[in-house]
């Protein structure tokens, strides 16, 4: 056949190659470009969403997408067929490296998807440690009622005691004082929207879990966004817990400042080691190498499918054989055969 360039089912496999490659090299773009990552230098907003996680993928697949398709081209080229074999046969010696060299970032998202099942167990614990947060905080808070409690009826049982003057406890109202001081802390410690704050931070990590996959991009860019919300979580409780009044100073030495930081550091321990999975970058997993050989042999259905030029005498190994025209016997310029 003379110069054709067929386009054919063994195209809608290349293209549907090139789609699959831009978006995991996005994901896995996303993944190196929070802190810690390869490309972490490229995120200067804060996020892993900018012009970059689309720009780089994008010219990955441009690249890759016009290497294959130049192998299909010289296949099918109708001139220097000694040259262009020889080009030929380079570029598809080189082309597993080609693509293996830009199919890292994709190659890494695979990498992660391995440890799917490691990254949701963290993000389990995680959320079960945010939550202790409250648990803490509420143990912490009936704790010190119970003491303020315990050291006011002490105090009140001795009207003789210093205590007792500097708390400006009156002789027969001493239960009531007692309960409005304690009633006091009670609201301070348990306000209104304690119960608010709570519910949305459960919901939230619930949310979180709901939407704990390696596919869910998004969960992986606000990985930030979660340790600025259990560290708001814990500022808010330790500001509820600030106050002290001088009757609970004067009541008992010792009156402490709730601090969060225990369940804050075992959360962002976990949150560490999910981030960790998401910004080592690596390329080798079972469903990477399996991944790379389907695109590969997907990428190469355009030139598999190719036919050579007519005249084209060279095939991918070899040189084929010229054809031998035989004249017929009744051609009257053929020659004389005895």
């Amino acid at each position: 056949m003379n110069k054709l360039l067929k386009f054919s089912w063994g195209h809608i496999f290349y293209l549907l190659a090139l789609t699959t490659i831009w978006y995991l090299s996005f994901n896995g773009l996303t993944f190196l470009m929070n802190e810690g990552g390869a490309f972490n230098f490229l995120d200067n907003g804060g996020t892993a969403f900018n012009h970059w996680t689309w720009i780089i993928p994008s010219i990955i697949v441009l690249i890759l997408g016009f290497y294959f398709a130049f192998l299909q081209w010289i296949k099918s080229a109708d001139g220097n067929f000694a040259r262009n074999i020889w080009i030929e046969r380079i570029l598809l010696l080189l082309s597993p490296i080609v693509l293996l060299a830009f199919l890292s970032l994709a190659l890494h998202f695979f990498s992660v998807y391995a440890q799917e099942d490691k990254i949701e167990r963290s993000l389990t614990s995680m959320i079960e440690s945010s939550k202790s947060i409250y648990d803490d905080y509420e143990k912490y808070s009936n704790d010190r009622i119970e003491l303020y409690k315990k050291t006011l009826a002490d105090v009140a049982q001795n009207p003789k005691s210093t205590k007792y003057q500097s708390m400006d406890f009156v002789g027969g109202i001493e239960a009531v004082q007692q309960n409005n001081r304690i009633e006091a802390l009670r609201l301070q410690l348990y306000p209104k929207a304690y119960i608010q704050i709570k519910d949305q931070s459960n919901r939230y990590v619930q949310g979180i879990r709901t939407n704990a996959s390696v596919w869910n991009v998004a969960l992986f860019g606000n990985l930030n966004t979660i340790k600025a919300s259990i560290l708001n979580w814990a500022k808010v409780l330790e500001d509820l817990s600030s106050h002290i009044s001088n009757y609970e100073k004067t009541a008992y030495d010792g009156a402490k400042q709730f601090k969060a930081s225990e369940s804050v550091n075992a959360s962002f321990g976990l949150l560490t080691e999910v981030q960790t999975c998401y910004i080592t970058w690596s390329i080798f997993s079972a469903w990477g190498v399996f991944f790379f050989f389907l695109t590969w042999l997907c990428l190469l259905m355009p030139y598999l499918v190719q036919d050579r030029f007519t005249r084209n005498h060279f095939s991918l190994f070899k040189r084929k054989p010229k054809a031998i025209v035989i004249p017929k016997i009744d051609d009257p310029y053929a020659p004389f055969i005895l």
